[in-house]
């Protein structure tokens, strides 16, 4: 039951995602045999990868950040991991894409 209710969480942090960007969600992103459908969002200048808890803490690894980073590279994207924690939203950039997109919008 709780399997379920956190796949719906998941599918509606995506849809959200995508909405939010623009963008549209990759199908069966999460299935390993997928491989032309990578990230869980893409939109014409992101590629997300969604991440979804419901404690209070997430260990983000360097292999979700390779993996992400890698398929936004490849499709001349910037690379972000979408990150819920416990309700809260993040938006997770490599320092180089956030200070570039600071620096255009006129903050820096």
């Amino acid at each position: 039951m709780l399997h379920a209710k956190l796949r719906k969480l998941v599918l509606l942090h995506e849809r959200g995602t995508a909405k939010a960007l623009g963008g549209r969600t990759m199908p069966g992103s999460g299935n390993r045999r997928n491989q032309y459908l990578k990230g869980d969002v893409s939109s014409k200048h992101f590629r997300v990868e969604n991440k979804l808890t419901l404690a209070a803490s997430y260990s983000l690894t360097r292999a979700v950040l390779d993996k992400i980073e890698h398929e936004a590279l490849s499709n001349c994207q910037t690379p972000v991991v979408a990150l819920q924690i416990a309700g809260e939203q993040y938006a997770v950039l490599r320092w180089q894409d956030f200070h570039s997109i600071a620096t255009d919008a006129g903050m820096l």
